[in-house]
């Protein structure tokens, strides 16, 4: 993908002054940061709720997996309520490239340090956090960047992007997930393999 071609919704002029290229880059990172979000939301439950006697998983419960994921929707709404006096500070693309830098690092944090729940906790609210600061100002990022009269067609287009960004978050997380899972655990392990 082009990230510098990618126009919102076909709605901005290719004639756009700079400005909206810095808005079709937005677009890319709500992309990149949709995927994460629900490569989490889709992977980090099974990997908790894997028994331990796979070799990585906690045993734990619906609910308790759960708990261990609120911190992401808990600081995407904490730095959601934030995010005007964030913006009015630091600028939106400040807030936007420093939300995907600091997901990033929440996603680093779990690759290298997944032994505990403790840890992943650690983990998911690096990730709310830079989950809620990024969501908070792509939005001002893409509306700034295009003319008044398409401001609908972009809010619209974003969260269409988001969701698309979503859509493969969650498909490439379930294929990994699949793939990796050894016939033995699943046979012992309900609706983690084809065929369960």
């Amino acid at each position: 993908m082009d990230c510098r071609g990618a126009a919102v919704g076909g709605a901005v002029d290719r004639h756009v002054d700079d400005a909206a290229a810095d808005g079709r880059g937005g677009v890319c990172v709500v992309v990149l940061v949709g995927v994460g979000m629900f490569a989490a939301f889709g992977g980090l439950p099974q990997f908790l709720q894997m028994p331990a006697s796979s070799g990585y998983g906690f045993g734990a419960s619906i609910t308790g997996s759960g708990l261990v994921l609120a911190p992401i929707p808990v600081g995407m709404f904490v730095l959601g309520l934030c995010a005007g006096r964030l913006t009015a500070r630091f600028g939106a693309r400040a807030l936007l490239a420093g939300g995907a830098g600091v997901a990033a690092m929440g996603y680093f944090a779990f690759a290298v340090a997944h032994g505990t729940v403790a840890s992943v906790m650690v983990a998911t609210t690096i990730v709310g956090v830079g989950l809620g600061l990024a969501f908070s100002a792509v939005a001002i990022v893409v509306i700034e960047a295009i003319p008044h009269s398409q401001t609908g067609v972009a809010s619209g287009m974003n969260i269409n992007i988001r969701a698309i960004g979503g859509s493969v978050g969650s498909a490439a997380m379930a294929s990994i997930v699949s793939a990796g899972v050894p016939p033995a655990v699943c046979r012992r392990s309900v609706g983690t393999c084809r065929g369960s």
